[in-house]
């Protein structure tokens, strides 16, 4: 097999929550962490998902091979997405994984970018948008390869614009894009900007946590989005509120994140000593709401039940797969064997459903990390699903070098 080259952690769900209640005066949904992680036990990925499906992205020419870095996969309604890595490219292959082209490459000429990519499909109207942050301009194109619109950042007319950080599709079809802009005088800073499907500026979101609550470091610098059923919602840096994007682009409040433990500074040497609690990602269904962080450099995963109010460190002994942190953390597979699940910046989430990508240079990796065969811990383990655990083991047995990714499209229920 090809080398593995760059790590490519297999991400998969992890989330978050708390203790937890309703506020009588706001109605806002309020997430305790520190109650949380007082409590252990086991979360099934069952719970939240009942299906997965197997795509193996196949058909690439003899020039074309998808790196294990590759970190964006957008899996559509009839097409698939992926942003390449070394070479830098963006490809579009078929629903069921055939490579259809190559859409654009690495380059200064029209239709072209820089780096530093993020992209969305837009399903209705079967274009993609392509946000070259190296480059600062947008790339518009169809699924023939079309570049349909090139825009500078700058040319959006008093908007301070300087990094685009995730990009979705509302149900009006327009773009709702992650602003990870620094504030700047002179020009409007917005956490959300909302754009037309002819990437025209119609407005844009930032609006501060309500009163209570304690605002909080989240690692990364960017705003994040979260898709629940068709609605967006988004949290951003320093901020401990979670908020629901209405049809008319208002704002509201829907979850609170109380009570974390304050850091604790060494004012003379500038760090942090104790205390410090950081969230690096947060996914939302609708029977729960998932929180991946850290505790003084803990790592832990939290996951907040709607419907019963508790909340609970997650652990599992589910170990098919590549332990990221400890091997107690992490949400069993009790649908296909494949785990322990996590979240990390590395897996795709989209309505309704987890992408997860096994790249063929993983296999190797993963059989030395659990120091035996990779399909018969799978061919082992007790699943609700066997066919797709099956499925899965045969896929793995055939792949070989050139083999591209598989993508394992976990819908949520």
């Amino acid at each position: 097999m090809k080398s593995f080259q760059s790590l490519l952690f297999l991400a998969f769900l992890s989330f978050a929550a708390c203790s937890c209640n309703r506020s009588s005066t706001s109605g806002i949904l309020i997430i305790n962490i520190d109650e949380a992680l007082k409590s252990r036990g086991t979360f099934k990925l069952s719970q939240i998902a009942d299906d997965v499906e197997f795509i193996q992205l196949h058909g690439m020419d003899n020039q074309t091979y998808i790196k294990p870095g590759s970190y964006n996969y957008v899996v559509g309604l009839e097409a698939i997405l992926v942003l390449n890595y070394d070479p830098l490219e963006v490809l579009l292959f078929s629903r069921n994984g055939s490579f259809i082209r190559k859409i654009s490459q690495q380059g200064k000429g029209p239709g072209e970018f820089t780096g530093s990519l993020v992209a969305g499909l837009n399903n209705a109207n079967r274009t993609l948008l392509i946000c070259d942050n190296s480059g600062k301009k947008f790339l518009l194109f169809d699924f023939e390869g079309n570049c349909l619109i090139e825009r500078q950042y700058q040319d959006v007319v008093n908007v301070n614009l300087f990094w685009i950080g995730g990009v979705r599709i509302d149900e009006n079809e327009n773009f709702v894009l992650c602003n990870g802009s620094p504030p700047s005088q002179g020009k409007k800073t917005y956490d959300l900007l909302i754009f037309d499907k002819n990437l025209s500026f119609l407005t844009g979101i930032n609006e501060k946590p309500p009163k209570g609550g304690s605002p909080q470091m989240f690692t990364g610098s960017l705003p994040r989005i979260i898709e629940l059923n068709g609605e967006i919602h988004y949290w951003s840096k320093g901020q401990d509120t979670i908020f629901r994007i209405t049809d008319n682009y208002k704002p509201e409040p829907v979850q609170l994140i109380l009570n974390l433990a304050p850091a604790v500074w060494d004012d003379l040497h500038s760090r942090i000593i104790s205390g410090n609690t950081s969230l690096s990602n947060i996914l939302e269904t609708k029977q729960c709401i998932i929180i991946e962080g850290s505790r003084e450099e803990t790592p832990f995963i939290v996951v907040f039940d709607k419907g019963t109010g508790k909340g609970q460190q997650v652990q599992t002994n589910s170990m098919c797969g590549i332990p990221m942190f400890e091997k107690t953390i992490g949400i069993e597979n009790d649908l296909f064997g494949f785990g322990p699940i996590f979240l990390s910046d590395y897996i795709t989430l989209q309505n309704k459903k987890m992408v997860l990508i096994l790249h063929p240079g993983m296999v190797e990796w993963i059989e030395e990390n659990i120091k035996g065969r990779f399909t018969d811990c799978l061919q082992a383990s007790t699943v609700l699903l066997p066919d797709k655990r099956d499925e899965l083991i045969r896929i793995i047995k055939n792949l070989d070098e050139n083999s591209g990714p598989v993508l394992m499209v976990v819908k949520l229920k």
